[in-house]
């Protein structure tokens, strides 16, 4: 009798520890309530993705989270040791035969797949680049599952910092953003092929040259080889009017690619609305004189692997200038969204973690903008100054991976939007300003 017992009992048994993954509503719930809500003792592990908590947790313990949150299970058959992390360009990317994705956020997912998937995740990019030489080139990179990590969060879920006056002067700047201008500076530069390999964007250099120093700024245009090509970027200095001997970077590619770069490579979002929007700040920064130097930098090579920048930071160590450097500050994408929620992201690592409050402050005060941050930095142009110790941030859409036409023929300018161009530039003047001024 007591063997008949135990074979009815073990079903019970095995379905009470049955374990889901469970999808938890974090959105906006601030600061304190997400804490006490990760230490719930229902909860195997966590990892936070802006607005969503993915959790593991025993069937018995779900009812006790959704009495006070919406959640939803995932129809995932639980295998622990087959998560992982990817860092990625675009989620298409992990659209493959046994590969299950349980959440994203930033610009990183986890997923759930067996090891044979995983090997062809580490190898995807696009034919444009040379992966043998440069692991930037890589579209999706692995990296270790780590339970109760924070992958992104939400501004609205940080916990709260010191409060930055509102002044006359901040206000002033943000103002000298016109975003009629800055599209039109995307229009004429989507107007270039400027593809690294081709003589567009030699034109569009020379274009930038001209913009820069009818704001009378001192402008270089120093050289590097991508494979078998001459490339350049385009450095404008403004001197700062109290420490001209410390300086900000503000940064952008211009050159762009897409599936058939020989014929027509326009890159309106990928990278016009970057590189216009460093145009853009120099013309609201020439208007209101930093009181640090402020070096504008249109880089090229960016799309074989971040080139340019590269060229840069070695550039710095070479004339032992690293340490002046206060911040970089690149924008990669910034005018296309897919709704009517502005939402930016900011990504950076510990080195440059110190800027999220005031960012996020520029935001709450002189923008419409809804601020994620993320510290786990990938693929553009904030990368090598990140991996040499120097603090650099990317301001980039958080609606990226909906933007269908990237890297293709069909990225156009009237896909870019003026209001989200707009709004991202007035939190950049804004937060160099407020920076500035805490030195």
């Amino acid at each position: 009798m007591k063997w008949i017992i135990s074979i009815l009992i073990l079903p019970a048994i095995l379905f009470a520890n049955e374990m889901n993954y469970v999808v938890v509503d974090i959105n906006n719930i601030g600061y304190e309530k997400l804490q006490e809500l990760k230490e719930n003792q229902a909860f195997e592990w966590w990892v936070e993705l802006e607005d969503q908590l993915l959790t593991l947790m025993k069937k018995e313990n779900i009812n006790s989270i959704t009495e006070n949150y919406k959640c939803s299970t995932l129809p995932i058959a639980v295998e622990q040791q087959n998560l992982h992390f990817v860092k990625r360009a675009h989620q298409k990317d992990l659209l493959m035969p046994g590969v299950e994705i349980l959440g994203n956020a930033g610009r990183t997912a986890v997923i759930q797949a067996q090891k044979s998937c995983v090997l062809n995740i580490g190898q995807c990019h696009d034919s444009h680049y040379d992966t043998t030489t440069n692991s930037d080139a890589v579209h999706a990179s692995l990296a270790p599952f780590a339970p109760n990590t924070v992958v992104a969060k939400q501004a609205g879920n940080e916990m709260p910092s010191l409060a930055f006056s509102t002044r006359a002067d901040y206000s002033k700047l943000a103002n000298s953003i016109d975003g009629a201008r800055w599209k039109a500076a995307v229009d004429h530069l989507s107007s270039y092929n400027r593809y690294t390999h081709g003589d567009g964007v030699i034109e569009a250099r020379d274009w930038l040259v001209k913009q820069y120093q009818d704001l009378g700024l001192e402008v270089s245009t120093p050289s590097f080889n991508v494979s078998f090509t001459t490339a350049y970027n385009v450095v404008a200095v403004m001197k700062g009017t109290e420490r001209p001997d410390e300086f900000f970077i503000v940064g952008g590619h211009y050159d762009s690619i897409s599936q058939s770069p020989n014929t027509a490579a326009p890159g309106s979002e990928d990278n016009a609305s970057g590189a216009s929007g460093v145009l853009e700040m120099a013309r609201a920064f020439a208007k209101n004189p930093p009181k640090s130097t402020i070096i504008f930098i249109n880089f090229s090579g960016e799309e074989q692997g971040l080139v340019g920048s590269y060229k840069h930071v070695d550039e710095l160590f070479a004339k032992g200038d690293q340490g002046k450097l206060k911040a970089a500050l690149i924008m990669d994408m910034i005018g296309y969204t897919s709704d009517d929620d502005l939402d930016l992201l900011l990504e950076t690592a510990d080195v440059g973690k110190h800027l999220f409050p005031v960012f996020t402050a520029a935001a709450q005060q002189y923008t419409s903008l809804r601020i994620v941050t993320s510290l786990r930095p990938f693929g553009s142009d904030h990368v090598p100054y990140i991996k040499r110790g120097l603090p650099g941030l990317l301001t980039i859409e958080n609606d990226w991976d909906d933007y269908k036409p990237y890297h293709t023929t069909n990225d156009r300018p009237s896909k870019v939007s003026i209001d989200m161009g707009r709004e991202v530039l007035r939190m950049n003047v804004v937060t160099l300003a407020m920076l500035m001024d805490q030195d």
